[in-house]
């Protein structure tokens, strides 16, 4: 594996194509946090399309029991979300259906992401190696 070893490594300032800002920013007006888990995932789900239309893809994504954690299966193009949705585990996995095996490279991808577009969120979380948890977890 080739995670970084600390979040601090792959901090940038990176820039995104118009289309994928465009979906985020509607995500980030949904209010992703918010609701039970079926309108939660209902969200996460409308993000996918609208990432699925920015890259021209028909990755697809599904929602399973098990702890809080997610994969994605390139054999099926296929994201797993297990558990509670995780925006940022969402995202580090579709970096994934876009650039493959590299943890670094998902890592960097879904972390200034969020970054840009949760600037209050991501101020509020912790970085444990390459992870961002919140606060006491």
């Amino acid at each position: 594996m080739n995670y970084p070893r600390t979040v601090e490594e792959v901090i940038k300032d990176a820039t995104y194509p118009e289309s994928v800002m465009v979906a985020m920013s509607a995500f980030k007006a949904s209010k992703p946090w918010r609701g039970g888990e079926r309108e939660r995932r209902d969200k996460l789900r409308a993000l996918h399309a609208d990432l699925n239309t920015a890259f021209g893809r028909t990755t697809k994504l599904s929602f399973e029991p098990g702890f809080k954690n997610g994969c994605y299966i390139p054999s099926k193009d296929k994201i797993i979300i297990t558990g509670e949705p995780s925006v940022i585990t969402y995202l580090h996995e579709y970096a994934h259906a876009l650039y493959g095996r590299s943890e670094r490279k998902a890592c960097e991808w879904s972390i200034n992401l969020f970054r840009q577009v949760f600037p209050k969120s991501y101020a509020r979380l912790q970085s444990d190696g390459h992870m961002l948890k919140k606060g006491g977890q």
